[in-house]
């Protein structure tokens, strides 16, 4: 698939929430405004963390020095900014969803595959536990990305991404969820240490209004 996407989670180095939401809706939303209005930039705030995740999709990636959205942006020092840059794999919409993308819970789940792990691991994700947790209607939309590149900030060795879009954060306790969780196939990878050691991160969605 030719789409990529370019993924900044900002977290706090000392900038309180309110700050942090100052800063979001006054500077750095007035740095993204033409994308804003393209309808190309979602922005999602942890409600665990003091963290911002920004997603821009591309339909082409070239070098990543040439489609950085923040190459020409001065992030403040209370601020650090992670990038990571990802080619889509997979994409699955519910049946009767008219627009997935106006969803308002974005769950990220990262996990780093070894090679030798790579093929099962996305033939168990897509064809067994994605149908399983569509089952619930609150599964608006799922994209999967390999991750291409990161920035030096980032600290994870992440290899595979999966953007979720719920549309009620019940879909996260709902009882195909955890059945999804206890397959023999599922319990296969509980045995491995990367997949324990897989980043999960909720985000509800604030979109940014210049």
């Amino acid at each position: 698939m030719d789409e990529f996407i370019w993924m900044a989670r900002i977290k706090s180095n000392g900038m309180t929430l309110p700050e942090m939401a100052q800063w979001r809706d006054k500077d750095l939303s007035h740095h993204f405004k033409s994308s804003i209005e393209a309808g190309s930039v979602s922005s999602y705030c942890a409600f665990n963390v003091d963290q911002l995740a920004i997603v821009v999709e591309m339909p082409a990636l070239n070098r990543p020095e040439q489609t950085d959205p923040l190459a020409s942006y001065q992030t403040p020092h209370s601020l650090l900014v992670q990038q990571e840059w990802a080619q889509l794999t997979f994409e699955k919409r519910q049946q009767g969803t008219f627009n997935p993308d106006g969803a308002n819970i974005l769950y990220s789940v990262a996990f780093a595959v070894p090679d030798q792990w790579s093929d099962e691991f996305d033939d168990w994700y897509e064809n067994e536990h994605i149908p399983m947790i569509y089952e619930c209607e609150h599964w608006a939309m799922t994209k999967r990305y390999l991750i291409i590149q990161k920035d030096t900030a980032s600290s994870t060795g992440s290899t595979h991404l999966a953007l979720h879009y719920l549309t009620d954060a019940a879909g996260l306790d709902a009882p195909e969820l955890k059945a999804a969780r206890l397959t023999p196939w599922r319990n296969q990878w509980v045995q491995q240490p990367w997949f324990n050691n897989s980043e999960k991160l909720i985000y509800f969605r604030q979109r940014m209004t210049p």
